[in-house]
Parts: structure tokens; C-alpha cells; sequence
């Protein structure tokens, strides 16, 4: 464990200046998940996995953020800590709920979405969908189908922080670290194995349950707990040296499966477990070497710029993609100018709502900080 910062209040070099990279990941991540639902360019096959690449870069700063605090104030704050997810994630979630009630309500062409999205509504609002469809019980959330995976960062947000601190308290670090990358890898074959079979309802729960596809968020996890132990790891010295290439590597790993993952029933699964592995050596990379070749390309302005508005991008582009599968559109280069619609109207709607919606509510965070620790939110 690190020795604890003295004094009142502990100020933390603030997350947005240490690792800019991170947002040019975010927007890799989010711009792979899009295409895929856009289903345009074809060749972009595996762009599903961008979820696996956020869920190993929200698991690595939530732990780093809560160990931050537990050693520097010997203890977390719970109810600090629910709030700040609150405000970050809940508000433009929120309306997000409004329009699609609205849209599939008045929208005759969104008609198709209407019953799912409206029953399901219980299930999103309490961060839950993705075991709605684990069950069985759906295929789909409706209009609101993509919240599935902000229910296993959520369920994982409740969890953790509370077990995380009772494991500080008894347990080494390098334990804690080593236990995490036990149970994903049991995850992983668990996950596998499932996918091995025909049966749908098996593939569903591989896909969407949160004790089968929290291997990225543990894995994340686990190297933020060997980052704040580095000096205790003997292989730390050696990520350091070889940066480049983990990062290079990392990067290879995740650019070839969002090219080459096409969804299907048996090989998914090996799909996102390559975009885990891969997002984790890249994370690693850009932590041991911040100011490397890779770090600057990922901190580039355009990618900055999607990535701080990565989250509202990633919840709105679906029901922009719907609306945009109505339209009557001329014949010629249809799936090209579709296309052109979505990513226009979703990168307008994503600017209206970080700067309207979600902003003012960031700005409310600071109230409940312990630590001067957050420009953003994972």
C-alpha cells in the first residue's frame, strides 16, 4: 500500500491532465460501437467490442480513484462516491428515457419498438436490463436496448467500491489484484463455454449477465491495484521499458477485432476476450509511459473531443440510428448517406446534450469530492 497523503484534503493531479490518452481511447471505443450499429462500412465487423474496451478503462479509474482515496483518507466515502456516479451518468440517461417514451409513443414508423421499450422501462431505470435479458425474458431493452451495458458498470459500481474497502483493510494489494484476474479468467470460460451452445438462451446470459461479461471491468480493476503497487511488482519495471510495444501490441489486438469480430454464436466470445487482453496491455502501455508516441496520438484534439463526449454518444447514437432506418431515402448510395445522417445528427445531438444536459451536473460534482480527483467520469 502507498503511504497515505498528509493533511486535511489530499489534491490529486487531476485524471483528464495525467492521462488525456484515455479520452482518445473512449473515442475508438464509442466511434467501433456506432459503426457496428450502423451496420456502415461493411468491413467494420467487430465494433461491439468497444464495449469490452470501456468496460477495462472504467474498471481501471474507478479503482484507481477509490484507492486514491482510501489512502489518502483512510477510508471512502459511499455516499460521496454514489452521488458523484449520479450526477454524471443519471441526467442525460434520464432524457434519454423521456424522448424515447416520446418517440415511441407518437412515432409510427418506431412503432416495432414501442412494447419492449416501454415494459422494459422498470428495468432500465434501475440499471438492470442487462439480467432482463440474461433471463430470457427479451431480446431486447426496445429504444433504450443499448443501457444493457451501463446496468454491469452500474451493478459493479454499487458492488465494488463496499468490498473494495473491506479487502484494503485485510488483504495485500497484490492479492486483491491476483484474485480479480482468477475470477475473470473464470469468467472468460465460463463465458466460452456457453457460447458453445446452440441454445439462445445460453448465448444470452454469456453475452449479458454480469458474472459472465464483468471481465473487463475486473481486469481494469486489477491493473489499477498492481499501478498503485508498481514498485512491489517485479514485472512492472519490465512494462515500463517495453511500453511502446505492449501499447502497440494492445492496440493490434483491439484494431483487429473491431475489423475482423463478426458477431457470431461460437467465436464472440473469443472476440471480446481478445479486445480485454488487448485494451488491458494498452491501459498498461499508456500508464507506465503518459507522455510515449501512442499517448500522443490518442491525446489529439478531434479524439479529445469525442472522447470527453463518449458517454452521451454512446447512449443517444442508437435511437439516432433507428429513427434513421425510417427514413425514406433515395435508392442510390442509401447506405452511404444513412450513414452520413446518423453520425451528423448523433455528433449534433451528443454536443446539445454535453453541453446542456450533462455539463451543469458535472459542475455539481464538486460538492461531493473528498479529494480534488475528477475532470470526468469513466
Amino acid at each position: 500500500m502507498l503511504p497515505p497523503v498528509t493533511g486535511p484534503v489530499a489534491t490529486l493531479t487531476e485524471r483528464g491532465r495525467q492521462w488525456p490518452a484515455f479520452d482518445g481511447l473512449r473515442a475508438i471505443a464509442v466511434l467501433a460501437v456506432v459503426v457496428f450499429h450502423a451496420g456502415y462500412p461493411s468491413f467494420i465487423k467487430g465494433g461491439y467490442v468497444g464495449v469490452d474496451v470501456f468496460f477495462v478503462l472504467s474498471g481501471f479509474l474507478i479503482t484507481w480513484l477509490l484507492t486514491t482515496e482510501h489512502d489518502a483518507l483512510a477510508g471512502i466515502a459511499y455516499g460521496k462516491f454514489y452521488a458523484r456516479r449520479a450526477l454524471r451518468l443519471f441526467p442525460a440517461l434520464a432524457a434519454l428515457i423521456v424522448v424515447s417514451i416520446i418517440l415511441v409513443t407518437t412515432d409510427g414508423g418506431l412503432a416495432a419498438y414501442r412494447h419492449e421499450t416501454l415494459v422494459n422501462l422498470p428495468f432500465v431505470i434501475f440499471y438492470v436490463g442487462n439480467w432482463k435479458i440474461a433471463f430470457g425474458n427479451t431480446l431486447t431493452l426496445g429504444l433504450l436496448s443499448i443501457t444493457w451495458t451501463l446496468a454491469i458498470e452500474e451493478q459493479y459500481y454499487l458492488l465494488w467500491p463496499l468490498g473494495l474497502h473491506k479487502l484494503l483493510t485485510r488483504i495485500d494489494r497484490k492479492q486483491i489484484a491476483l484474485g480479480l484476474l482468477a475470477v475473470a479468467v473464470l469468467e472468460q470460460v465460463v463465458r466460452f463455454g456457453m457460447g458453445l451452445s446452440n441454445d439462445i438462451y445460453f448465448n444470452l446470459w454469456a453475452d449479458k449477465a454480469t458474472v459472465t461479461h464483468s471481465d473487463g471491468l475486473l481486469l481494469g480493476s486489477a491493473l489499477a491495484l498492481m499501478w498503485t503497487t508498481r514498485t512491489t511488482w517485479k514485472l512492472w519495471p519490465t512494462i515500463e521499458k517495453r511500453a511502446n510495444e505492449l501499447g502497440l501490441l494492445g492496440a493490434a489486438l483491439v484494431g483487429l477485432t473491431i475489423i475482423l469480430g463478426k458477431p457470431d454464436l461460437h467465436t464472440t466470445y473469443v472476440w471480446e476476450t481478445v479486445a480485454v487482453y488487448g485494451s488491458v496491455l494498452l491501459v498498461a502501455s499508456l500508464v507506465a509511459r503518459p507522455t510515449g508516441w501512442i499517448s500522443t496520438l490518442l491525446a489529439l484534439p478531434p479524439l479529445q473531443w469525442i472522447g470527453k463526449r463518449s458517454y452521451g454518444m454512446y447512449i443517444w447514437h442508437y435511437p439516432v440510428i433507428a429513427i434513421a432506418l425510417t427514413l425514406p431515402l433515395p435508392a442510390k448510395h442509401v447506405h452511404f448517406t444513412r450513414f452520413a445522417i446518423e453520425i451528423v445528427a448523433t455528433f449534433v445531438i451528443t454536443a446539445i446534450s454535453y453541453q446542456v444536459i450533462e455539463q451543469p451536473f458535472l459542475r455539481r460534482k464538486v460538492r461531493f469530492a473528498r479529494i480534488a480527483q475528477e475532470t470526468s467520469t469513466p
